[in-house]
């Protein structure tokens, strides 16, 4: 990683961190998108299953504000990215700072990996959140 790309991965942590902080997570773990200005999960709506992404929003709302348990717990594919945002962060600001370039395979790996990683982290995280809305939908009907 050069220099000048390590800034742009800094600024991008940044801004995405920045705008977690301008978002209150919502108290149902979905939904937070929309203080954004972005539209209800469709799929939720329709079907009362949550899309694979319900709940990113809010897990970085949570973990920006240091409420780790109640991120991982809102998403915990958020979770994991918003950990993966904070190691990018680190890596560009160490570039940055020394000057020297930073392969980013060495700290990611093999980019067929780290697709493979990222694709299941997603699909644990949506399974996660189908179970417990299914299972908070049940009790409540119970």
């Amino acid at each position: 990683m050069s220099r000048a790309s390590a800034w742009g991965v800094l600024a991008a942590a940044v801004g995405v961190f920045t705008i977690a902080t301008w978002v209150s997570p919502p108290a149902g773990g979905t939904g937070a998108h929309e203080q954004l200005g972005f539209a209800p999960c469709s799929l939720l709506m329709l079907t009362g299953v949550p899309c694979p992404t319900c709940g990113m929003t809010t897990s970085f709302a949570h973990f920006v504000r240091g409420e780790f348990i109640a991120s991982l717990l809102a998403q915990p594919a958020g979770f994991a990215f918003a950990m993966a945002t904070v190691i990018a962060a680190m890596v560009a600001a160490t570039a940055i700072a020394t000057g020297r370039a930073i392969e980013l395979g060495r700290v990611f790996g093999n980019p067929v990996r780290v697709c493979a990683v990222t694709g299941g982290a997603v699909a644990l995280g949506w399974a996660y959140k189908v179970i417990v809305t299914l299972a908070t939908r049940a009790a409540a009907g119970a």
